[in-house]
């Protein structure tokens, strides 16, 4: 028996359970504009799951997305669907025990890692634009307004800042496939 994510992959050649949106390239994976350098574009999924936490806890989830690009690789990786957790705030923290997102640079001080890397990983829309696609990046640091953002694959953060208004939530781990 097929999971429901490889049956609407079939049907629409990409991973989303939203529907069918948007249509793979089948060189390069879904849609050409869900290049690396425009960060790790992401689809909602319908359905609330629990996931695994990289620390072995069971989370639920706000919503489920699909990874769309190859941005946060080797981390997370195209097609992988990951848990989104929604906060309370999303300013930045210091500790593990705050409400709040924790940055690569703050995470390096206190020895805080997530999802193979350090600080925390957010889906947010770039520049707070909500009219734009939502991206998962890392938060790799702060810079008094808004968070400097990288995909774990990139040399350099992206050219967009993430406000806390502009962040959707952290992605806290992945959902294994069932079928």
């Amino acid at each position: 028996m097929q999971s429901r994510r490889d049956v609407i992959l079939a049907l629409c050649g990409v991973a989303t359970v939203a529907g069918c949106t948007e249509m793979a390239d089948t060189e390069s994976g879904p849609t050409a504009n869900n290049m690396t350098s425009q960060g790790d574009k992401s689809a909602d999924n319908t359905t609330s799951q629990d996931a695994e936490s990289p620390d072995g806890n069971q989370e639920q989830c706000a919503t489920t997305v699909t990874i769309e690009s190859g941005g946060m690789a080797p981390n997370l990786s195209r097609g992988e669907t990951v848990c989104i957790k929604e906060l309370d705030s999303y300013q930045p923290v210091k500790s593990p025990d705050e409400t709040g997102v924790i940055t690569a640079e703050v995470g390096e001080e206190i020895g805080y890692t997530t999802l193979g890397g350090t600080g925390d990983v957010i889906r947010h829309y770039p520049d707070g634009d909500r009219d734009g696609t939502p991206v998962i990046a890392r938060a790799v640091s702060w810079d008094g307004n808004a968070y400097v953002t990288k995909g774990d694959a990139n040399p350099e953060p992206y050219p967009w800042t993430a406000p806390p208004n502009a962040v959707i939530g952290l992605v806290t781990g992945t959902v294994e496939e069932t079928t």
